[in-house]
């Protein structure tokens, strides 16, 4: 059950899911869905019980949806993108993303295009 902090359980269900996005880790995902399998009984009883675990219930069945935005980070084109992207409600986004674009695989394709 989640509290003030959620529980282990529903951060987990959570983290495997975005990194299995993130990398395309297949085996994330499947013990993402799994995790959430085990908890369906009381998710479809009690949602308000597993706030976070119905979060990541809704970003698997939404699906995760990747913006990428290359650019000078203080170049006015690429302020006027992120203020774009930042003006709309994307409940599962990432704010600061250099980090993540070394983990992405996509991400790190794309930029090998763009900068070869």
């Amino acid at each position: 059950q989640d509290g003030a902090e959620p529980s282990a359980n529903s951060v987990s269900a959570s983290n495997l899911l975005r990194l299995s996005h993130f990398t395309g880790r297949q085996e994330w995902l499947h013990k993402s869905q799994q995790l959430l399998a085990a908890f369906s009984d009381r998710l479809t009883r009690i949602p308000i019980a597993l706030p976070e675990m119905v979060r990541a219930l809704m970003a698997q069945h939404y699906t995760l949806r990747q913006i990428v935005i290359c650019g000078q980070k203080d170049a006015s084109d690429t302020a006027s993108l992120q203020a774009a992207v930042n003006s709309c409600f994307l409940p599962f986004k990432l704010r600061d993303t250099e980090w993540w674009v070394c983990l992405n695989i996509k991400a790190r394709r794309i930029l090998s295009l763009l900068h070869p």
